[in-house]
C-alpha cells in the first residue's frame, strides 16, 4: 500500500470505529459492534503492513519520517486491538447492560460511580462499591484474557514485551517518567496527607486511616459547592469566557455537545473525534456540580483542539501523533475551573479560597493516583501471572492516595498503551504552559482577547508536534515536576 492509500483507508476506518464507540459509550447503543468494522479493514491490522511501514520509517526523513512513525504506531496498536476485537465488544456490551443488585434496587454498572459521587451516606456508598466489585470479579477473567492476547501480540510484532513496544513507538521514556513522578509522590506526601486528613474529618467525619476509595470519590465531588456550580450556568459560563477570548464555542459548527443523563451512558466523559476537524461530539454524563464543570471543560479543550485543527494536515498529524499534546489542551481548559479570577467573573464566586484548597487537593490526588498507576502498569506488563498483580495494585494505589483501593479494579483500571504516561506528561507540561499564559496574556488570560488567537494557533497544528517539540517552539524548559508542585503548593500551603 502507498502512504496515501494507508491514510485514506485509516481515515475511513477511524470514522466508523469512533462512531461505533461513541454510540455505545454514550448509551445510544448497548451492543457493541466493533468486530464488524475491524473485519471490514483487515489490511490495517496486518503484520505485513506494520513491517512495511517499519522499512519506510528507516528511510523517511524530516516531517515525512515523523509522520510515518505515527502511522507505524497506529498500525501496531490496531493490529493488537484487532486481535482482541471480539473481547472488546463483549466488555463494552457488558458495561452497557450489566445491572448491580443491592439495597433493594437495580443499578446499572455505568451508573455506579455517579451514584457513589452523590451518595452522602457512607454505608450506601460501601454497598454500591461492593456491588461494583462483585461485578468486576465476574468480568476480570475476560479482562485477563484481553491482556494476555495483547501481550502475545506485541511479541509477534517482534518486540521483547508490550512495554518495549509502547516505549519505542511513543518515544515516551516510561521508566525515567516513573522515577520523575515518584519524586512528586515523595515531595507532596506530607501536605497531601495533612490536608486530606483535615478535609475527610470536616466533610465526611472519616479518619484518614479508615478512608476508602469511595470516600475520596464523594469528597472530591464537592457537593457543598453545588450552589456555585449550577447546571444552568455551565454552558453559559463556557460560552461567555470563550467569546471573551475571541473563540467560537462550537468551532464553526464542527463541535457539538451531548449532555443527556442516560442510564447506560459511561460515567467517564470523552470527546468523540469522529471526523477531524469536521465532526466532534463532547460526551459528558452529568453527575452534579463541580465534577460536571471539570469534565465539561476538559472535553471542551479536546473538542476545540480537534475542531480547530487544520483540515489540510495529513491524517498522521490531524488524528495521530502524541496524545500528550491533546491532553495538554484539555487540561488547560479544565484548569479554568480552578482559576480564582474565572470563578469570580464567570460564576460570581468571589470568596473561593476554601474551595480552591479542596480543588487543588483534588488535582494533587489525581496526579498522585496516575503516578501510582504508571508504577503499577509497568509491573503489570513486565511478565508473570496477571492474577498475582491484584495485591500489587491495591498496595500501590492505596499508598499513593492514602485510601484503601479495591483489588478487583486491578485489570479494569488500566489505560491501554500506557496512556497513563500521556496524562502525566500533560500535567507537567500544562503547569509550564500556564506560566507562559500568565507571562504573555496576564494572570486573567481567560479574559484577554489575544489569548484565543494564540490558542487557535496551537490547535491548528493538531498533533503535528510532540510535547518536546511544542515546548521548544514556545521557548519552555524540559519537563520537570517543579512547576506543577509549585502551582499546587500556592493553594495548599
Amino acid at each position: 500500500m502507498s502512504l496515501e492509500e494507508i491514510r485514506q483507508e485509516a481515515e475511513a476506518f477511524l470514522e466508523e470505529l469512533v462512531e461505533e464507540e461513541y454510540k455505545n459509550r454514550a448509551g445510544l447503543k448497548t451492543k457493541a459492534g466493533l468486530s464488524v468494522i475491524y473485519e471490514k479493514y483487515p489490511r490495517l491490522a496486518s503484520q505485513s503492513l506494520f513491517f512495511e511501514l517499519e522499512g519506510m520509517a528507516r528511510e523517511g526523513q524530516g516531517e515525512e519520517g515523523k509522520g510515518i512513525g505515527f502511522l507505524k504506531e497506529f498500525i501496531a496498536q490496531n493490529t493488537l486491538d484487532s486481535e482482541v476485537r471480539e473481547i472488546t465488544d463483549r466488555i463494552f456490551t457488558w458495561e452497557a447492560t450489566q445491572l448491580l443488585e443491592g439495597e433493594g434496587r437495580a443499578l446499572s454498572f455505568r451508573s455506579a460511580e455517579v451514584e457513589i459521587k452523590n451518595q452522602g451516606l457512607r454505608p450506601m456508598r460501601e454497598a454500591i462499591e461492593e456491588a461494583r466489585c462483585q461485578a468486576l470479579r465476574e468480568i476480570n477473567p475476560l479482562l485477563a484474557d484481553y491482556w494476555k492476547r495483547v501481550h502475545e501480540g506485541a511479541l509477534r510484532l517482534g518486540f521483547g514485551n508490550y512495554t518495549r513496544m509502547c516505549q519505542e513507538h511513543s518515544g515516551v521514556k516510561l521508566f525515567p517518567l516513573r522515577d520523575m513522578v515518584d519524586g512528586l509522590l515523595k515531595g507532596t506526601q506530607d501536605v497531601y496527607g495533612d490536608l486530606l486528613r483535615w478535609f475527610l474529618k470536616r466533610e465526611l467525619g472519616v479518619k484518614l486511616d479508615q478512608a476508602q476509595r469511595h470516600d475520596l470519590v464523594y469528597l472530591f465531588r464537592a457537593k457543598g459547592y453545588d450552589r456555585v456550580f449550577l447546571p444552568t450556568a455551565l454552558v453559559n459560563g463556557a460560552e461567555r469566557c470563550l467569546k471573551r477570548m475571541r473563540l467560537d464555542p462550537e468551532a464553526g459548527g464542527r463541535l457539538s455537545w451531548d449532555l443527556e443523563p442516560r442510564e447506560t451512558k459511561a460515567a467517564r466523559a470523552f470527546a468523540a473525534s469522529i471526523r477531524v476537524p469536521e465532526r466532534i461530539i463532547l460526551v459528558v454524563r452529568p453527575g452534579g456540580g463541580y465534577d460536571d464543570y471539570l469534565a465539561f471543560f476538559h472535553e471542551l479543550g479536546h473538542g476545540l483542539h480537534y475542531g480547530y485543527t487544520d483540515p489540510d494536515l495529513p491524517l498522521e498529524f490531524r488524528r495521530l501523533g502524541d496524545p500528550s499534546v491533546a491532553e495538554v489542551h484539555a487540561f488547560t481548559l479544565e484548569g479554568l475551573v480552578r482559576e480564582r479570577g474565572w470563578l469570580r467573573y464567570f460564576l460570581d464566586f468571589p470568596d473561593s479560597k476554601d474551595f480552591l484548597r479542596l480543588a487543588y487537593l483534588h488535582k494533587l490526588y489525581l496526579v498522585r493516583r496516575y503516578a501510582a498507576k504508571l508504577h503499577y502498569e509497568l509491573i503489570l506488563h513486565d511478565g508473570g501471572s496477571l492474577e498475582e498483580k491484584r495485591g500489587v495494585y491495591r498496595e500501590v494505589l492505596t499508598r499513593a492516595t492514602m485510601a484503601e483501593y479495591p483489588e478487583e479494579l486491578y485489570l479494569y483500571d488500566v489505560d491501554p498503551y500506557f496512556y497513563t504516561g500521556r496524562y502525566l506528561r500533560a500535567w507537567l507540561f500544562e503547569a509550564q504552559l500556564k506560566r507562559y499564559l500568565y507571562e504573555h496574556f496576564d494572570e486573567e488570560w481567560f479574559r484577554n482577547d489575544r489569548t484565543g488567537p494564540f490558542l487557535k494557533g496551537l490547535w491548528r497544528d493538531g498533533q503535528r508536534y510532540t510535547l518536546e517539540e511544542l515546548a521548544s517552539n514556545l521557548g519552555l524548559e524540559e519537563l520537570s515536576i517543579d512547576p506543577l508542585i509549585q502551582e499546587i503548593g500556592q493553594y495548599l500551603g
